[in-house]
Parts: C-alpha cells; structure tokens; sequence
C-alpha cells in the first residue's frame, strides 16, 4: 500500500477489505464446487438450474479478487469497493423485500448477513474516506508568504509574472468556477459593475479560470474583461495553492443551491451552460501583495455571493 493511502484510510479497514476478498473467493469456490451439499447444512434445499451455480460462485470470487487487488491501494482501487458496495446493498435490500413478502427461509438470513450485510459498514466508511479526501485534497496554503519558484513563475495571459504583478500593486486575484455555473457568472456581472473602483482602488484584477485562454478571452468578452490579467488553471494548481478544496455534494447541489440557482439563472438572466472545468470545484477572492496574502474571502459553498465591492475598498497597509 502506498504512503498516500495510509493517510486516509485506517490500516484496520484495508484489513477488513482483505478478509472480504478471502472470504468471497472461499464462499465462491464452497458454492460452485458442493452447492447442494452447502445450502443442506444450513437446513435449505435448493432446486435451481445446475448451470447457474458455477457462474454464480466464480462471479462471487472473481468479487473477492478484486478485493484483493483494491486493498494494495484502496485509494486507487475505490471504483472496485464502490461496486462491491453497492452489489451488497441491492443484495441486502432484495433479501429485505423478499423477507417482507415471500417470508424466505431463516437460513438465508445467515447467507445474507454474512456475504452482504456484515460488510456494508466498513465499505461504507472507505468509500466516505475517499470521498472526503476527493473534497478537501492536500493544500499546502498554511501562512500567507509564498516562496515556491514555480508559483513566482506563474505568468497572466498578459505575459506579467503574477508575482512581478503583486510587487507594483495589490493584485485581486479572483478565482473562478466553471463558465457554466451560474454563480460564476453572476461574479462575472459583479466585477464588471465594479471594475472601475477596483482599479481606482490601485488594485489589479487577475482572474484564475479552468479553461484554456482561448475559451476564457471569448467567454468573459460577454462580459467586457476579456483585457483583465488572466491565468488559466486546468490543473487547478493554483486553487490547491491557495487552499481552495472542491465542494461537497450539499454544498454544490444542495437545497439551498439549488434555489439560487433558479434566481440567479432564470430571474437575474444569468443562465446555465455546459461545464468546463470541475464541477466541485469552490471559488475565492485574494488580495495579494508583495508576497503575502492582505483579505480573503474563500467560498464555503458555491452558492456564496462576497461583497466584492466591499473587499475591492479595503485598503492594503
């Protein structure tokens, strides 16, 4: 198991995994080689097609292979515990239903809470690890100075160095969500309102997209900041740098969110286009000068609408 593994995930589930996956293959070979002689030792007789047992039992071991491999690097593998997963929560809730209106036998309880419901919970957890870590990611943003020769290097569509630009004045460096997104464009209709007292403020506007430059110059041309300082961030590099995490579900597609995205879109004519860059990703707004990081304002939903005219005002010491 690799080292960026075990930072997320606790040894004893990665354990867990592996029993799954001897266990599956087990219970497989057990039902494809002595199927009859399996069920009558748990009180059931059986009548079903011959042929169906040997598929069915290599299916179930071909599962616990996979586990297997999923636990050299649970991290990598999660699309092998997902379906895992969900193939013993449709088994449990089949047996549920079936209990509930056919009153199967008693043993096949005992089948189910072994193969299937035993292990919902710890698939579960890995499964909101990784989600969790998929969300948050590693951010190396804790003080305000930034030294790395490869962020000093970043340069706008201008070709200005950003850090050469926040040396001769604060930089306010906005960064967006995708194109399509509603919010994102109601940003867009905001700076555009408030442009002229950011720069009467002596602060410079860089916009931070995912886009390539050239969708991004034909897109904020609807907007008059096409000649803004622009960077383009397909890698998101720039928003890890600055501690910006991706959003979770409720906070991306939440109620809430979803309300204003009805007012923003149809009511303030903001629209909805087709996504460009990721989904989950949540925007911010810095004030960047000489080096250090002077306001801030980091979404803690997509939803969330800054006073940009009001952070613009501030003044940098």
């Amino acid at each position: 198991m690799q080292e960026d593994d075990v930072l997320i995930i606790p040894e004893w589930l990665r354990k867990i995994i592996v029993a799954a996956g001897v266990y599956n293959i087990i219970w497989g070979l057990l039902v494809t080689i002595l199927p009859n002689l399996f069920f009558k030792n748990l009180g059931t007789e059986i009548q079903i097609e011959p042929n169906f047992w040997p598929f069915f039992g290599l299916m179930v071991a071909t599962y616990g292979l996979g586990y297997l491999i999923a636990a050299r690097n649970v991290v990598r593998y999660w699309p092998i515990i997902l379906i895992g997963f969900l193939v013993k929560l449709i088994g449990t809730a089949t047996f549920i239903y079936g209990d509930f209106y056919e009153k199967l036998p008693v043993s096949f309880s005992i089948i189910i809470i072994f193969n299937d419901v035993i292990w919902l919970i710890p698939f579960g957890m890995i499964l909101y690890y990784i989600y969790r870590d998929f969300v948050m990611e590693y951010s190396p943003l804790s003080e305000d100075s930034f030294m790395e020769s490869d962020f000093n290097m970043v340069e706008t569509s201008k070709g200005a160095k950003l850090a050469e630009l926040a040396n001769q004045k604060p930089v306010l460096l906005v960064f967006l969500r995708h194109f399509g997104c509603t919010f994102c464009r109601e940003t867009l209709k905001d700076l555009r309102r408030n442009r002229k007292e950011i720069e009467e403020s002596g602060k410079e506007l860089v916009l931070v997209h995912m886009s390539s430059t050239t969708e991004a110059l034909k897109f904020l041309s609807k907007y008059d900041l096409q000649d803004a300082h622009l960077i383009s961030d397909m890698n998101r590099d720039l928003y890890h740098y600055f501690g910006l995490r991706r959003g979770f579900i409720n906070e991306v597609f939440g109620i809430r969110q979803m309300i204003r995205v009805l007012v923003s879109s149809i009511f303030k004519s903001n629209g909805i286009g087709g996504v460009s860059g990721d989904i989950f990703q949540l925007p911010g707004i810095f004030v960047y000068y000489k080096g250090r990081i002077r306001n801030k304002y980091i979404h803690k939903s997509a939803s969330d609408k800054p006073d940009i005219r009001s952070i613009a005002r501030k003044k940098v010491a």
